[in-house]
């Protein structure tokens, strides 16, 4: 994927698509479809496009790198995905035994504690946040992402000492 820099759209993106508001989201959000590719704006960091057929991202000048990237990492990227036949999954991931194991649910259910806690017992997490599944493969393929890494360690102070391995 070709990430570049680049300035402000010149001209007004096409039709809104979807806009998320605060309080319910922690920042004002709106995606555009800009003839076949995206325009998303973010309140704290301004325009990107997405070309989901290239694949090609182009992002705002600025000089806050770790915004940017984590900006990149939610709903540009997974527009890319979805255009790849991929399914992005909110999820954390551990590798045990050599296998991976999902952690998915809703936000605030505890997957960074939990995989926090694989971290502490020796376990390797392999992604937090972000799960990109290709299904249709046996066992189906996975590309894991790392995304909000600061989150990782704030929930690792909160981790548990001891965890339990539920099913087969």
């Amino acid at each position: 994927m070709e990430i570049v820099a680049e300035a402000p759209p010149d001209r007004p993106p096409g039709a809104l698509l979807r806009e998320w508001l605060p309080p319910q989201f922690p920042t004002h959000v709106r995606l555009h479809a800009d003839g076949d590719r995206y325009r998303l704006w973010i309140d704290d960091s301004g325009w990107y496009g997405v070309d989901q057929h290239t694949p090609r991202l182009t992002v705002p000048p600025d000089d806050n790198t770790v915004r940017r990237e984590e900006r990149i990492w939610g709903l540009p990227v997974l527009l890319c995905f979805l255009e790849r036949g991929d399914v992005p999954l909110h999820a954390s991931c551990v590798e045990i035994d050599g296998k991976a194991l999902l952690l998915a649910a809703p936000g605030r259910f505890g997957k960074t504690t939990l995989a926090a806690a694989f971290a502490a017992g020796g376990y390797r997490v392999l992604a937090e946040d972000l799960i990109c599944v290709r299904p249709g493969s046996a066992p189906a393929a996975s590309h894991c992402c790392m995304r909000r890494i600061g989150t990782l360690g704030s929930s690792a102070s909160r981790a548990p000492t001891s965890y339990a391995i539920f099913g087969p």
